[in-house]
């Protein structure tokens, strides 16, 4: 089981293929989104591997949903990718809802905030009225997280609240963007936040990564950009660093890189 960075960091070992890895069975991946292109090539390395994917919280001990190795299986073997990009089903016992800002459920393929109820799910944090009081309401979890539900019952997961952009009045998913900057073969790994902008109020920000021994072009990011999100969703403000703030999780940190770049505003 390994948080995506773990995954990664994996196959760009050197000698990643003189080991024998037919032993290897399951693959669990989960912690934070891993982007689509990643997830072929983890499948492609590790051929004899079950790769499954969990969803899930703390407070919910901790998984919620789970996108199997049937679907994984499917999707590299139909070319269908997207369904990569889900979170995966509920599990057994947990009810899941994607509510609006009133509370009130969305029609699939809206996007919204994740709330859950079931067995594994806390009943409160000790001693914190205050954030009980924000998270559980009316028998429900609310994760912080923003989803979308499709006609079959999967999940996607869309981007923590507090990490989705509002740059001129338009709402900007930073998976989304992730995603499309994860194309980009020499893109190891990136983060996209909210910066402060007057125009704009907040504009989008990319740290980058580049592939070792490879040099990137801020033109070059944004015309490879192109044609994949909308022109809006494009960041036009971006760092390539050596290396992103993470958890000791593997996690990265996006309020470090707020912190770090929060103050450009041209």
């Amino acid at each position: 089981m390994m948080a995506p960075t773990m995954v990664i960091l994996t196959l760009q070992e050197p000698d990643f293929g003189s080991y024998d890895l037919s032993s290897l069975d399951r693959l669990y991946y989960g912690s934070s989104p891993m982007a689509v292109e990643w997830i072929r090539r983890t499948m492609e390395a590790f051929p004899t591997a079950n790769i499954q994917q969990g969803y899930g919280l703390t407070e919910t001990s901790p998984i919620l949903a789970t996108l199997d190795e049937d679907v994984h299986r499917q999707a590299i073997e139909t070319g269908e990718y997207e369904i990569l990009k889900a979170a995966g089903r509920p599990l057994v016992g947990i009810d899941m809802r994607i509510i609006n800002p009133d509370g009130n459920e969305v029609p699939a393929g809206e996007p919204g905030e994740v709330v859950v109820r079931g067995p594994n799910v806390t009943v409160g944090y000790l001693n914190r009225p205050e954030e009980n009081e924000r998270a559980f309401r009316n028998g429900w979890f609310h994760t912080g997280d923003v989803g979308k539900m499709d006609d079959n019952g999967f999940m996607f997961l869309l981007d923590r609240k507090k990490d989705m952009i509002i740059t001129g009045g338009e709402n900007v998913y930073s998976s989304e963007v992730e995603a499309a900057l994860y194309q980009h073969e020499d893109v190891h790994e990136c983060a996209v936040v909210g910066v402060p902008d007057e125009k704009y109020g907040e504009a989008l920000f990319a740290a980058i990564v580049p592939r070792p021994g490879v040099s990137l072009t801020e033109d070059g990011i944004i015309e490879h950009c192109r044609g994949r999100i909308g022109g809006f969703k494009i960041p036009r403000k971006m760092a390539f660093v050596d290396e992103l703030p993470k958890s000791a999780m593997g996690k990265i940190l996006k309020t470090e890189i707020r912190e770090t770049y929060g103050h450009t505003t041209s």
